[in-house]
């Protein structure tokens, strides 16, 4: 470091096993925390109000305690990931997120059971989702992490095409708890091998050396520009998550089919979340940003 400014450190080209690691982070958020309470929510709403006499606005909560829970808990989860390493946190939060949506099929007629579990699943499973991979991501990559951060997060995308579909195949098919049993053994399975791919070889952090051009995150969590990032996702998220939970419902009401309602949600979430354009928007930066990270 001179005179106050970070030098950016070259970055290695794509190895390989750096490959492997994008791919199974991929899979890893195509079931991760948000992907499969979020797209799958909606899927539920029907037959969770014709089995309890639940209202929509009753279940409706259970997403926004979900949500808060998580808000609240992202900073403990991301401290975990820096003190313990990625692998541990990660698994772990694998084997919560799996175990407690398996555990839906035991709902009682109680609606604070179900505000539990989905408290729970946010509480217990945070780092299964971009937190965890995305720290994965950061010590793979250096001039290459927005390639590999928009690679990755295109199992987002692949997750809100496909798992509305499969979930309704599932309802329609086997029932809805049958349903939640066989989406929480296959977050299981898909899952646990990919965070054991992905942190594969990876350490946890070790102490900062001296003279480290990190830099300390508290004096960046009171920058305006740190501020500004948190109310745009917070808008977001409020916009998105109440419009993307609600699609299966609404179109239910309107005369589709839960299968077509299904169908025509996926198409539009994957239309929303711009699978495809992850990669231009996430390559520009590794191509023309001479920029260093900074943490």
């Amino acid at each position: 470091m001179a005179n106050g400014s970070i030098t950016a450190q070259p970055g290695a080209a794509l190895t390989d096993r750096e490959w492997t690691v994008v791919a199974a982070t991929a899979f890893g958020l195509l079931f991760s925390l948000g992907t499969l309470l979020l797209y799958t929510f909606g899927v539920f709403v029907q037959p969770l109000s014709k089995e309890f006499g639940w209202s929509r606005m009753q279940l409706f909560i259970a997403l926004a305690i979900s949500q808060y829970t998580f808000a609240f808990c992202s900073p403990a989860w991301g401290v975990a990931v820096d003190r313990f390493g990625p692998r541990p946190v990660l698994v772990t939060s694998v084997f919560g997120l799996s175990a407690l949506v398996a555990s839906l099929p035991l709902l009682t007629p109680h609606i604070w059971h179900y505000y539990l579990v989905f408290a729970a699943v946010s509480f217990v499973a945070g780092a299964a989702s971009p937190i965890g991979y995305s720290a994965i991501l950061v010590q793979k990559f250096d001039r290459h992490l927005g390639l590999a951060l928009g690679l990755s997060f295109m199992g987002v995308g692949l997750g809100a095409a496909l798992l509305s579909p499969l979930a309704q195949a599932l309802v329609g098919g086997l029932g809805w708890r049958e349903a939640y049993a066989t989406l929480g053994a296959l977050t299981l399975v898909v899952t646990l091998p990919a965070a054991l791919v992905a942190t594969r070889g990876l350490q946890r952090a070790g102490p900062r050396a001296a003279g480290s051009d990190r830099l300390p995150v508290l004096p960046l969590i009171k920058t305006r520009a740190f501020v500004l990032m948190c109310t745009i996702f917070l808008l977001l998220g409020v916009l998105s998550i109440g419009a993307l939970a609600n699609l299966v419902p609404i179109m239910v009401g309107r005369g589709f089919t839960p299968q077509g309602a299904a169908q025509a949600a996926a198409v539009g979430r994957s239309a929303g979340c711009s699978t495809g354009s992850m990669l231009p928007t996430s390559y520009a930066p590794s191509r023309w940003s001479q920029r260093p990270r900074s943490c």
